[in-house]
């Protein structure tokens, strides 16, 4: 329903100001309108999966926190916390095994560091 009125409004997606013919009109373009529809999908996808996820995920979320955190909590660590815990490369880590400065341990085809073993290389 288009008329001879010419509002100026400002655009919910990209926030540039534009005229729109009805009083219903909220994007200033039809990409606008599509890159929103599909960014709001996305963040109701996203908050669907939050609220969906079981606990055994939730457990793993907070871990991936403490590791973006840059506070390890847990005593042991796989290759990928040590690195982070210890903020070097994984090259690097290989190479402080290989060396002998860090002790890694086995458990089947894992290895794992105890967070202990790893701060006392900086007490010593």
């Amino acid at each position: 329903m288009s008329s001879n009125m010419e509002i100026k409004k400002r655009c919910i997606y990209c926030h540039n100001e534009f005229i729109a013919k009805t009083t219903f009109t909220k994007y200033c373009s039809h990409r606008c309108n599509q890159k929103h529809y599909k960014l709001r999908k996305k963040e109701a996808q996203l908050q669907n999966e939050i609220e969906t996820k079981p606990k055994e995920f939730a457990n793993e979320e907070i871990r991936k926190a403490q590791m973006t955190s840059g506070v390890i909590k847990e005593e042991f660590m796989n290759v990928k916390e040590a690195c982070r815990f210890l903020r070097i490369s994984k090259g690097t880590l290989y190479n402080l095994i290989k060396k002998g400065i860090v002790k890694k341990h086995k458990l089947n085809a894992r290895s794992i560091f105890k967070r202990s073993e790893l701060e006392a290389i900086f007490n010593d």
